[in-house]
């Protein structure tokens, strides 16, 4: 089974599917960082206390999205993007080293979601900093976000391991171009020896043919 999954993974469909895990996963990332976790019931009025001494309840209803909550969340989506332009210009070391950086980050992503489904309920107070100032108290939350936010992490932290593990062996951005380019190298080259590079070419002699050795007729000696 490892012997037929390895060259899989090794070749241009592990490179494909690298690539599309860190895309797909970038793109629920930013997707679940945009949208609505938590509605809070925040005072207008200010604390507490500023409500018991003028009697007055005002009171309105705020949407925090899950960047906003968690922090990872908002950050996920540019480092995948990142990542992936990063993996299809580089190669070695660097493209296992964004890999590596990939995985920490959908894992961090995952842990993060993970603890919000835990820890945020309704009428528990909603992280400080968020929406300004006053009493917020969580009155709504999505459970749908998070878990997207758990499958986007999943899928960069695939794509991250296949980068790190396998990604050295994955196809270049330039070796197509250098293969392309080997041609008319070896015409300058051939030109710089004072050959012909067409002439070999009709001929089918090839430019490694060596004419500077090759024997020719000596003339007859006069009687």
């Amino acid at each position: 089974m490892a012997s037929t999954v390895r060259p899989f993974l090794d070749g241009r469909r592990g490179y494909i599917a690298g690539l599309g895990s860190m895309l797909v996963g970038s793109a629920l990332a930013w997707w679940a960082a945009s949208a609505t976790w938590v509605l809070v019931e925040r005072s207008l009025l200010g604390d507490s206390t500023a409500s018991e001494m003028t009697n007055i309840q005002a009171v309105g209803l705020l949407a925090v999205s899950g960047g906003s909550v968690v922090s990872v969340a908002a950050a996920a989506p540019i480092i995948g993007f990142a990542g992936l332009a990063d993996v299809i210009g580089s190669r070695g070391w660097l493209r296992r080293s964004v890999g590596a950086f990939v995985t920490i980050t959908g894992i961090v992503l995952c842990a993060s979601a993970v603890r919000f489904l835990s820890t945020i309920a309704v009428g528990s107070p909603i992280p400080g900093g968020v929406g300004g100032s006053g009493d917020q108290n969580v009155v709504s939350v999505s459970t749908v976000w998070p878990v997207v936010a758990i499958v986007a992490g999943l899928l960069l932290l695939a794509g991250g391991l296949l980068t790190t593990t396998v990604g050295h062996r994955w196809p270049t951005l330039g070796a197509g171009y250098e293969r392309k380019s080997a041609q008319p190298r070896d015409a300058w080259d051939a030109l710089d020896a004072g050959l012909d590079p067409t002439v070999d070419e009709e001929s089918g002699l090839g430019s490694n043919t060596d004419t500077s050795t090759a024997k020719r007729p000596e003339p007859e000696p006069e009687r």
